[in-house]
Formats: C-alpha cells, sequence, structure tokens
C-alpha cells in the first residue's frame, strides 16, 4: 500500500471499540450525552458506546453526490433524503446509528419531537464502504438494520471500485397498491423474514 493509500485509509470513516469508561448505557443516557458531545458524534450499538471518527475526501464526494442526485431525483415525490447528521433509531436492537444517507417516504417518526434529530422509519439506507469499515457494514449494520420494520432497502456503495449491493426484504414490493398493503402491515407490527442480496458492478474508471 502506497503511503498516500495508507494515509487516506487511516482518515476513512470508521468506528473506535467502546470507551472503557463507559458500560450499557440505556438510549436516554446516549441521547443526553450524543447531545452534548462537541467532538465527535457516537453510535450505540447493543447499549455500547463507539467513536465516529472522520471520513476521507473521496468517501465525502461520494456522499455529496449522492445527496445532490437522489434529492434531485425524489424532488416533487413524497420520499425525503437525509445526509449522515441524521440519527436513526432501533429500539429492537438497542442501537442508535447514523446512515451516510437515508431516505423516508411518508411522513418521518421523530424520537423526540422537542430535537427533531432522530428518525424510526427509514425507507432506505445507503452506505458509503470505507476500507476500515466494509467489513462491519456488511455484517453487523445489515443484521442491526433488518431489524427496521419500515425499512425496505439497504444499499452498499464502495468507495474504491464501481460496487454496490442491495438487501431488501424478499416480499418487497414497488406498486403502489403493493405498498400500501406492505405499509399497513408494519404499522400493525408485523416483520418480513427472508431478505435477498443482490450486486452490481459498473465499468466507469474513476470515483466519484
Amino acid at each position: 500500500m502506497e503511503y498516500k493509500d495508507y494515509e487516506e485509509a487511516l482518515l476513512e470513516n470508521q468506528l473506535q471499540e467502546a470507551a472503557l469508561k463507559y458500560n450499557y448505557l440505556s438510549p436516554e443516557e446516549y441521547l443526553t450525552f450524543e447531545r452534548s458531545s462537541v467532538r465527535h458524534k457516537h453510535e450505540l450499538h447493543e447499549g455500547y458506546l463507539f467513536t465516529m471518527q472522520g471520513a476521507s475526501i473521496k468517501h465525502n464526494q461520494i456522499v455529496g453526490n449522492l445527496v445532490r442526485d437522489i434529492g434531485t431525483h425524489l424532488k416533487g415525490n413524497s420520499c425525503q433524503v437525509f445526509p449522515s447528521d441524521l440519527r436513526v433509531y432501533i429500539p429492537s436492537a438497542e442501537s442508535f446509528v447514523y446512515p451516510d444517507l437515508s431516505i423516508v417516504c411518508d411522513e418521518p417518526e421523530i424520537l423526540d419531537d422537542t430535537y427533531l434529530d432522530t428518525i424510526k422509519n427509514p425507507t432506505v439506507i445507503i452506505e458509503v464502504l470505507s476500507p476500515s469499515t466494509e467489513s462491519y457494514d456488511r455484517n453487523k449494520k445489515l443484521f442491526i438494520y433488518r431489524q427496521i420494520p419500515a425499512l425496505e432497502q439497504y444499499i452498499m456503495i464502495s468507495s474504491t471500485s464501481c460496487r454496490a449491493s442491495r438487501s431488501s426484504p424478499r416480499s418487497r414490493c414497488t406498486s403502489i397498491g403493493c405498498r400500501s398493503r406492505q405499509t399497513a402491515a408494519i404499522r400493525r407490527g408485523r416483520r418480513e423474514r427472508g431478505w435477498r442480496y443482490s450486486r452490481w458492478r459498473c465499468h466507469c474508471q474513476t470515483l466519484p
């Protein structure tokens, strides 16, 4: 690995091990801590705190392009795209996460009407994969995200090559009538079992 590549890898968005001075945190304790934090963002995974580091220029360029292009595509639609400052809460996993992008269709379900900084019902989550986090995003985060009842797609995009993959419930549907029935089932508390996985590869020369 060249020094430049090594330096970029160090700058990629990554999760550090849980801080030793913290044991299990409740959602309320986490939110109090996180909203008072000024230096770093933190995710809560199954009750344990993880520090998020900054991302490289390449990572941020890809995220910025996605926000712009998806936002343009969704203009006039009932769906909205949000960047990584919007937190997502997954109660069943005792987790709070900051996806690179979240798409919410219909009305966002806000955790706290005072702060308006955390949602519970992303329709699509997109993560840009960094070298240091790819394995984590493909495994642990996939397990966590699958516990979101409203989630229809989890998309992972490589930051080092023209590759992308998608996980979605096997019963995912795109027609308006089918989606209305699925949304009603989600609101009744039903969860879909079984997810499908697909991937794409393009032949572009450069990223982003």
